[in-house]
């Protein structure tokens, strides 16, 4: 049990981290596509192509951390079975999600990251907070 809610902190915290990652990522290509001339986006933070790899590095790691905070659920599903069918179903959309936007990035479409992302982590928000109020 504390191998599984260590695994859902740990996820939960990494997709909160790659949702903020993209959105820094969003900011920096809005301002240089559009020619904004921004000192601190020069001088702080890595190029563009860098900063979409890691962020695809972030979305793989997130990945493989919701397949095994799911794995170890699964293991603890017996005895906690009814309570938790909406979490089961959010965790596979939240799965689904995470590789449909890896499939879509590896097939060259780089437009809906940040979206994807956010929805991951409204999903997760949500699990997070039902736990408290179930």
């Amino acid at each position: 049990m504390t191998l599984h809610i260590s695994l859902s902190i740990v996820t939960y915290s990494l997709v909160t981290l790659s949702t903020l990652w993209a959105l820094v990522l969003a900011l920096q290509s809005y301002l240089l596509h559009n020619k904004i001339h921004s000192d601190w986006v020069i001088h702080y933070f890595p190029p563009l192509q860098i900063m979409e790899s890691r962020l695809f590095q972030m979305i793989v790691l997130d990945l493989l951390l919701l397949s095994f905070t799911f794995i170890s659920g699964l293991m603890l599903i017996e005895e906690l079975a009814p309570r938790l069918v909406h979490k089961i179903a959010l965790s596979i959309v939240a799965l689904c999600i995470l590789g449909i936007l890896l499939w879509r990035y590896y097939c060259g479409w780089h437009r809906t990251i940040l979206r994807s992302l956010i929805l991951i982590c409204l999903i997760f928000s949500l699990l997070y907070w039902n736990t408290w109020y179930s």
